[in-house]
């Protein structure tokens, strides 16, 4: 998919997407004005103010931080794609740990490096890096722990 545009539409809870910057927008991810968090097929997730995006060109991934429910979620590419939740409990905090131990505080930004080796996930106090890792028997990266990074700005 050539996601041309997309748009985190906090109080609306969705994720939009402008193909090709032509049409209206269309709801990508989401349910909308149905907050709340909810892993699934796109068109039935659920965010609470998803806020910044971030594209994998290697992919075709759109990472998400979904702010209010303290995660950072993935959007997988093609008709079928889920959403899925890559980082973060759910529970407000600032705990260094594995993908699923890790907590973050209404994360705010989102970017990927040049070599989309690390995506940083920024919080208005602290900044967070996701460490990625080649899997075995793929060619694709999934990322593998959370930790503060403190010569990233924040």
């Amino acid at each position: 998919i050539n996601l041309a545009m997309s748009i985190a539409m906090e109080l609306d809870h969705t994720v939009l997407l402008v193909p090709d910057f032509q049409g209206a927008p269309q709801v990508y991810a989401g349910v909308s004005q149905t907050p709340g968090f909810q892993d699934d097929v796109r068109l039935q997730s659920r965010f609470q103010n998803p806020s910044f995006l971030a594209f994998n060109q290697a992919d075709g991934s759109l990472y998400v931080s979904d702010s209010v429910n303290n995660r950072i979620r993935r959007i997988q590419p093609g008709a079928g794609g889920r959403v899925e939740t890559v980082a973060g409990t759910g529970a407000a905090g600032s705990l260094d740990g594995s993908l699923t131990a890790a907590t973050f505080n209404n994360p705010q930004g989102l970017a990927l490096d040049k070599s989309g080796n690390d995506e940083t996930f920024q919080c208005p106090s602290c900044a967070w890096r996701l460490t990625f890792a080649h899997q075995a028997d793929t060619k694709h990266r999934a990322p593998i722990a959370a930790s503060r990074d403190s010569h990233l700005p924040g």
